[in-house]
């Protein structure tokens, strides 16, 4: 966020400043005022928006609900269900906050704070690139979250806000806890020459209701802004009517690039880039682009991830490919010595060496040890109970064996069978093997036959032994 656009829409113009964050100070490059129609096409740059707007209809009130609803989205349809009769619309996005609690009648009181959807997005469609805004909010919690930057109520206790923009005047009471207990927004309609004056009694009204309204508040100062602050006599009749004493706010502090009474023309748009996350008002659409931003760029983190892990990967697969080659060409060396030193042998030698080994090979295929080697792993698990093998001159030879188990829990018998079959299975005998299943659940016995179908074969009686039973 090195730079930025903090930008106050109003009815028919906008303040924009186009600001430069660095190292912890806010530097502004330009200040304009522009025609509402002007904004889109000033806005070239593709950075980030922070934005102030101001609605004329709002949504301020104060609910009371029982004490015993805690979870917020309770909260949150109860207050709409006590306000919804009152409102022009109820297609409204609302905040709200804890004022006070009543231990004797075990309630709270609310303070509820919204915008019309429609009246707040139409200002927002003079933006090109919604993606583009990083927070959007109404003037109220702009110049609430200003006022704490600039004033450390913790330390002194409760203050009053003021800020006055042409003929509206705008005042905000905030306790020792940084609550926003009140806030009032009126338009005086009197002359030029008046209009201040009034002003001065609407902020005089204002403080001495909420004095009543919270007398365990102790109130330390009132905050001046605005065009208000240009007369040092407004501050003299605030200072004399309250008893409180009254300090204007120069947020020269915080920034540069605007001189003397400059900001205070600007107040609204500097206080755009203070707001904390809990007070933005961001519409629907503006969170669905916002999901979405998030989900592309995980995406494409992802797709980083795995890129970098298919270049280590293909890396990995070339040194093996070396390595193998190598081993190749060092195999293939030691080969043609091994043949060079080799001794042959004639065509007769041959075949005679070979014709023995089929002899042998015959004989050791119909021998049960090799069938209880195939069977091993299965044996390992359950001792076989029957063991029977036969074999018939002409024919392959025949074979039977049972696995037999007796049990004490059908989750035993379940597990032992189910790691019996998986064995089986791993086997990878041909299929003259075949596989019977005799097991009783309801004694807890585990039986499995194996056994083949021995087929007629034309064996020459000289090469294979007789037939035997074990």
């Amino acid at each position: 966020m090195n730079k930025f656009y903090s930008i106050n829409i109003q009815n028919d113009f906008a303040t924009v400043l186009l600001v430069h964050k660095k190292k912890g100070k806010f530097i502004i490059l330009e200040d304009s005022v522009l025609e509402i129609d002007e904004l889109t096409s000033y806005l070239k740059e593709k950075i980030d928006l922070f934005i102030v707007v101001e609605v004329e209809d709002t949504i301020d009130q104060d609910v009371v609900i029982p004490s015993v609803i805690k979870q917020q989205n309770a909260i949150r349809a109860y207050i709409f269900k006590k306000i919804k009769d009152s409102l022009d619309s109820q297609d409204i996005f609302f905040k709200f906050h804890v004022l006070s609690q009543n231990k004797e009648t075990d309630t709270t009181l609310y303070s509820v704070d919204g915008v019309y959807i429609p009246q707040y997005t139409e200002k927002l469609e003079y933006i090109n690139n919604w993606s583009d805004i990083k927070s959007t909010t109404i003037s109220k919690f702009a110049l609430y979250d200003l006022s704490k930057k600039c004033f450390d109520y913790k330390k002194f206790g409760g203050y009053f806000f003021v800020f006055s923009y042409a003929n509206v005047v705008t005042v905000l009471a905030i306790d020792k806890e940084g609550t926003l207990l009140l806030k009032r927004s009126n338009a005086i309609n009197a002359a030029p020459e008046m209009r201040y004056m009034q002003m001065v009694e609407e902020v005089n009204q204002t403080i001495n209701y909420t004095k009543q309204q919270f007398r365990d508040v102790q109130f330390s100062v009132v905050m001046l802004s605005g065009s208000m602050t240009l007369d040092d006599v407004i501050a003299e009749h605030i200072f004399v009517s309250n008893n409180i004493p009254v300090s204007v706010i120069y947020p020269n502090t915080l920034l540069e690039g605007l001189s003397n009474e400059e900001p205070q023309n600007y107040i609204t748009s500097i206080a755009a880039f203070f707001v904390a996350k809990k007070d933005q008002f961001l519409p629907d659409k503006l969170l669905n682009m916002r999901e979405y931003k998030l989900a592309t760029n995980i995406l494409l983190l992802v797709a980083s991830f795995l890129l970098v892990v298919g270049i280590y990967n293909s890396l990995d697969s070339y040194m093996n490919y070396s390595n193998t080659i190598e081993k190749y060409n060092n195999i293939k060396s030691r080969l043609v010595r091994m043949t060079q030193k080799t001794q042959q042998y004639s065509y007769d030698t041959l075949q005679k060496t070979y014709n023995h080994l089929e002899v042998a090979e015959n004989f050791l295929s119909y021998n049960p040890i090799d069938i209880s080697l195939k069977l091993k792993p299965l044996i390992v698990l359950i001792k076989p109970s029957d063991f029977s093998f036969a074999y018939e001159v002409g024919h392959k030879p025949k074979f039977k064996v049972v696995f037999e188990k007796k049990f004490s829990t059908l989750e035993a018998l379940y597990i032992s069978e189910k790691s019996f079959f998986k064995n089986y299975k791993l086997l990878n005998i041909d299929n003259s093997f075949e596989l019977e299943k005799l097991t009783d659940y309801q004694n807890l016995l585990f039986k499995v036959v194996i056994f083949n179908t021995p087929e007629v074969e034309e064996v020459n009686p000289e090469e294979v032994p007789g037939g035997r039973n074990i």
